[in-house]
């Protein structure tokens, strides 16, 4: 099979996912969710793992869909921040084998998260906590315009102009 077959099945296969946040150019997953993947993810999941140093506390998967590139990110208040901060990412490249590692801790302006929901099951512990912020954000708008916050200066200034201020998850 060429790269190019191998690609666009993998990537077609990360679309179609049951659970995840399906984004434009990736899949993102809760290591949780992880046994709810097609069988084929798991292969390409599990190839990338072994390549991955124990160095950083993975708790989100990233599978592109436009590249064969699996990411393992760390979030490391993932269920206690409702908008946790990137901490680090280590990147697996599926064709070269290429391990990239890159370090947010002392990022001014870090990625964050919304819809922490999406990247879990309905099982998840925290689930109805996680949609219930997300469903009162969405009532206020605060998540139009998506490209504006997705890192933290962004969503500060979001909440500022709306007069916003999140505690624990719930908004004030």
């Amino acid at each position: 099979m060429s790269i190019n077959e191998t690609f666009h099945i993998y990537s077609s296969t990360c679309k179609r996912s049951r659970f995840g946040k399906i984004m434009p150019e990736a899949l993102y997953i809760h290591v949780s969710s992880l046994p709810t993947l097609d069988p084929l993810l798991l292969q390409y999941e599990a190839q990338a793992r072994n390549l991955v140093p124990p160095i950083i506390e993975v708790n989100i998967i990233k599978f592109k869909t436009n590249q064969l590139k699996i990411s393992y990110l760390s979030y490391p208040d993932f269920d206690t921040d409702p908008h946790p901060a990137l901490k680090a990412s280590i990147q697996i490249n599926l064709v070269n084998f290429k391990v990239t590692y890159r370090d947010y801790s002392n990022s001014p302006n870090p990625p964050i998260l919304h819809r922490k929901e999406t990247f879990v099951t309905p099982d998840y512990p925290l689930y109805e906590q996680f949609s219930l912020l997300t469903h009162a954000q969405e009532t206020l708008g605060l998540l139009d315009n998506p490209k504006d916050i997705g890192n933290r200066q962004g969503w500060v200034r979001r909440l500022q102009t709306y007069g916003v201020v999140i505690e624990g998850h719930c908004l004030k």
